[in-house]
């Protein structure tokens, strides 16, 4: 995303990622430090855009939706989502989550591996950054491979999808998906947005996207921004 961000005309804020294990342990918790971070060190901007990519996308969702129930519906305006949705992302995590826990008889105990998180924050001074608890198993006839991963993106399947944002929305869609992943998170974006939707196809892939059609993405978010 760095290569956007420096071709937007605009100011371009950006906040730390955290392991702290008590912020990352839930969904509600993560998105709330999150929203907190942006008010507390850009208090005084009368309005904020969001600008996403793969998961990011819920992420941009949420924290949006926090920051309007604060400072009311004209915070944020507009948001620009690249290949993804929330609506497919949280139904996409979902559905794997599901799969694995199910079909591949996998169990996750929360609670026991949230306790190890703290123990290892408490024993490495809060560095210790691997946050992925990961099992494979085998989900289907057709040898699908699901991972199960413990950590910040795992949480997304927990997100509400109302009340939706009121903001107008910019959404960049590949037109090719490698996987059946990539197609099903970059479904209805109506149900997650309160405002006007244009849809822009690009000749691309999830994981290349940015990379070959970096001029088009800051050409076209950089005409939505400015309205």
């Amino acid at each position: 995303m760095l290569p956007l961000a420096r071709g937007l005309e605009r100011q371009v804020f950006g906040i730390d990622f955290t392991d702290d294990a008590d912020i990352v342990k839930s969904w509600e918790t993560l998105t709330d430090y999150y929203c907190a971070r942006i008010l507390e060190q850009w208090p005084s901007e009368p309005s904020y855009d969001f600008v996403s990519y793969s998961l990011g996308a819920a992420f941009a969702f949420e924290v949006g939706r926090k920051i309007q129930s604060i400072r009311g519906p004209n915070a944020v305006n507009r948001i620009v989502f690249i290949d993804s949705t929330p609506f497919g992302i949280q139904q996409a995590l979902s559905w794997s989550t599901k799969i694995a826990e199910k079909v591949g008889n996998v169990h996750i105990d929360k609670e026991t591996l949230l306790a190890f998180l703290r123990r290892m924050d408490r024993k490495q001074g809060n560095s210790w950054r691997s946050r992925v608890y990961k099992t494979t198993q085998q989900a289907s006839s057709s040898d699908l491979m699901e991972d199960v991963l413990f950590s910040k993106y795992q949480y997304i399947s927990q997100m509400k999808i109302e009340p939706r944002l009121k903001a107008d929305a910019l959404f960049f869609k590949c037109k090719h998906a490698i996987s059946a992943f990539e197609g099903s998170i970059t479904v209805s974006l109506d149900k997650s947005i309160d405002g006007n939707i244009k849809t822009i196809m690009l000749d691309s892939n999830h994981a290349e996207v940015i990379n070959q059609c970096k001029d088009l993405l800051i050409a076209e978010c950089n005409a939505f921004l400015a309205v």
